[in-house]
């Protein structure tokens, strides 16, 4: 995790040695400022660290597969640090504690790490992604509701637009209500005990980084725009069937 995030750090620093991104404020970012600008994205992030029913990251396999099926591009939920590092983009989701992403401050450095703030700021008709919410009621529904939001302007635009989520199947009839008002379908249903993720804590010493399986059922969904549907060849049909079986045969061995 740290190397990647080195990685990620020496990439920004190359890119915006002088400036901010989208700002004309210096930010003095130097090679010997990868340990502080460490500690202030701990810092804006400790919150969520300390909430490890709320912020699990999903596994690297399972996001391999998942990008290889769905041809996906965009992590629209995710924490710096438990990012999988799969997918090209990842969007940093703000912390409980409310700071805001203010380049003026230290401790608003998720950019610096290569992750994007705020995904509820862009359109999710723009790219295919991958939905990983905070597990708490609103965290679904905003994300539920911004994928119907998609898929109609996908449908309006004649844009093929694909968004996969995954939710935990704590409470089904208003899961079912979320998906289902926006658009989505199920795909795959995992038994209770069947799936795990990464705990952030793990990341920290907090936790074991054994595996932990999710006690609830987890339900992927599909969220896909009508010009998505339509305009895939008999062929690319035919290739997304077998992909699909093979998919179901990869995650029956998690």
């Amino acid at each position: 995790v740290f190397l990647r995030l080195h990685t990620s750090f020496a990439a920004a620093l190359a890119q915006h040695p002088t400036y901010y991104p989208h700002s004309t404020t210096p930010h003095g970012l130097t090679s010997s400022s990868f340990a502080p600008q460490l500690l202030a994205l701990y810092q804006r992030h400790q919150d969520s660290v300390r909430r490890p029913r709320e912020c699990w990251g999903v596994r690297t396999d399972l996001m391999e597969r998942l990008a290889e099926v769905f041809d996906l591009q965009v992590e629209r939920f995710s924490n710096t640090f438990n990012a999988s590092g799969i997918l090209p983009i990842a969007y940093s989701f703000p912390s409980r504690v409310g700071l805001d992403p203010d380049h003026h401050s230290s401790l608003s450095p998720d950019w610096a790490f290569g992750s994007e703030f705020d995904a509820f700021s862009v359109s999710w008709a723009a790219a295919f992604g991958f939905v990983n919410p905070e597990y708490t009621g609103s965290g679904i529904a905003d994300a539920c509701t911004r994928m119907g939001e998609a898929v109609r302007e996908g449908t309006a635009r004649g844009l093929p637009v694909r968004n996969v989520a995954i939710f935990p199947n704590t409470d089904p009839e208003r899961l079912r209500r979320h998906i289902t008002a926006a658009g989505g379908r199920y795909c795959v249903t995992f038994p209770p005990g069947s799936f795990s993720f990464r705990s952030l804590g793990s990341l920290f010493g907090l936790q074991s980084v054994a595996p932990s399986p999710f006690s609830a059922p987890s339900i992927q969904s599909l969220f896909r725009s009508a010009e998505n549907a339509e305009t895939a060849t008999l062929s690319a049909r035919n290739d997304a069937t077998v992909r699909k079986i093979e998919f179901h045969r990869i995650m029956s061995a998690h």
